[in-house]
């Protein structure tokens, strides 16, 4: 009674089952195709977000390189840099410069030093000995040679640089001159050189001897000439020191002069530049000499007519002294104001150094960036523009895959019809599958005088059975 309902049911579901396989048969294409459109459809939303983020990247970079660097003002990185790189040049070219300009003061300041130092123990020795004259323990002691006689300031580098004894010490006889070396030797004074005038007379007729001045369209003149002595019996000390050295305006005048004549000179520039009878050059670099002898010839019969006193002497040394000390402080103070300019300019140097270093790598870092930037934003729109294509394509081939809308709908509102029938069924088969058991058991259990009732209900339960039965043979 219950297997025809039961086939009944298992017909409805295969039908069911039949019909879905059909389904998805004609829907895989399409399903396929939606899935390739889905995914292309993400990558290309990654990539639009990944041209987002590099376009950003790539406008950034060219804002960084179109900015100073330098506490945010904007302007031109490159203008910027150039002007850095100019102005470390200037800075470096000054500092060079400042740099043999102290260098040049050193020594020069060094010179000075020494040649106050030399000055101040000549003095001392100068001092002793003309207080052994005053005493009377050296009475032929006449002076130091540049301090016998006088010249034209004009002529005062000149012959201070060109004649080495105006520092050596007169005295009137080799005997004195030999006393006066016991005398320092004694006070542990150091040493100097002594002129003995009782040994000049050579030099004295030499000097006599009328000199031929070099033919030439210039001035030249010879230092022997231009000396003033207040004693003349001290001109002879001037002659053997000098003999016949010429004197010129200017280098060129002094090389003309000491080359181009059958006769070779010695000759000094009134610069201090000194060309020998060999050939040889000096001066000419550094502090040049002067002061060495006096200038003043009415300043040096005053000085001899107070007997060439220590008094007098020391009087003028003190005066020479404290010029030279001021001269010294005054190179010292401008020697320390140079080394602060030459700290400043260092420490500028080093900040535009590291600003150059700073700037430049900013400025190689941004051209990196916009570089790599602009192809990856070249590669991203050549890969978007792909995949916009291909959504396209994918789009147009989901249409023309499948059934139409109208196909489908129609498929899947009949497959809902044989979902519902078929559960309706298999429903109202267990229903009655479990009234079925539920009469047998009772038939068992209870005794033959309720058997025809049971099976009346039971005749009657069959014919509902059939009833349902036709119903679905009839759909």
């Amino acid at each position: 009674m219950l297997a025809p309902l039961q086939t009944e049911a298992d017909q409805i579901t295969s039908k069911l089952t039949l019909e879905r396989q059909q389904y998805d048969l004609m829907m895989a294409g399409q399903r396929r195709e939606l899935e390739r459109m889905e995914t292309a459809k993400k990558s290309m939303q990654s990539t639009q977000s990944k041209l987002k983020e590099r376009e950003q990247e790539l406008a950034d970079a060219k804002k960084q390189l179109s900015s100073s660097g330098s506490g945010g003002n904007k302007g031109n990185l490159e203008m910027a840099l150039a002007s850095a790189t100019r102005d470390l040049a200037e800075v470096k070219t000054h500092e060079a410069d400042l740099t043999k300009e102290l260098n040049d003061l050193r020594s020069k300041l060094t010179e000075s030093k020494s040649a106050l130092q030399a000055d101040n123990s000549r003095n001392r020795m100068l001092n002793a000995l003309l207080e052994a004259k005053r005493s009377g323990t050296l009475t032929g002691i006449l002076g130091r040679l540049g301090d016998l006689g006088a010249i034209p300031s004009r002529y005062d580098i000149a012959i201070s640089t060109a004649c080495g004894a105006l520092d050596h010490i007169v005295t009137d006889t080799m005997d004195t001159a030999q006393k006066a070396v016991n005398f320092l030797k004694q006070n542990n004074l150091g040493q100097t050189t002594f002129i003995a005038l009782d040994k000049m007379k050579k030099w004295a007729e030499k000097s006599l001897i009328p000199f031929n001045m070099p033919k030439v369209s210039f001035q030249v003149e010879r230092l022997y000439d231009l000396i003033q002595t207040v004693d003349s019996n001290v001109k002879p000390a001037f002659y053997f020191a000098l003999r016949d050295t010429l004197v010129t305006e200017n280098l060129n005048a002094a090389t003309k002069v000491a080359f181009g004549q059958q006769q070779r000179y010695r000759v000094v520039t009134l610069q201090g530049q000194v060309i020998e009878v060999s050939g040889a050059m000096s001066g000419g670099g550094g502090r040049p000499l002067s002061g060495r002898i006096m200038a003043d010839i009415v300043q040096l019969k005053k000085l001899h007519e107070a007997n060439y006193s220590c008094e007098s002497r020391h009087k003028r040394l003190s005066t020479d002294s404290s010029k030279e000390t001021s001269d010294l402080s005054a190179l010292e103070r401008q020697l320390t104001q140079g080394d602060a300019e030459l700290g400043r300019l260092r420490d500028t140097r080093s900040r535009l150094e590291e600003m150059i270093v700073r700037m430049t790598r900013q400025r190689d870092e941004s051209e990196r960036t916009i570089k790599r930037c602009e192809n990856e934003c070249v590669r991203l729109r050549v890969e978007l523009k792909a995949l916009t294509d291909e959504v396209k394509q994918s789009e147009e081939r989901v249409k023309s895959i499948g059934p139409s809308d109208i196909e489908r709908k129609k498929f899947e509102k009949q497959l809902e019809k044989l979902e519902h029938l078929t559960q309706q069924k298999c429903s109202i088969a267990a229903k009655k599958r479990e009234e079925l058991e539920i009469l047998k058991n009772q038939l068992l259990n209870f005794g033959s005088d309720r058997l025809a009732t049971v099976r009346t209900r039971l005749d009657i339960m069959e014919k509902k059975i059939k009833d349902v039965s036709f119903f679905v043979f009839f759909y």
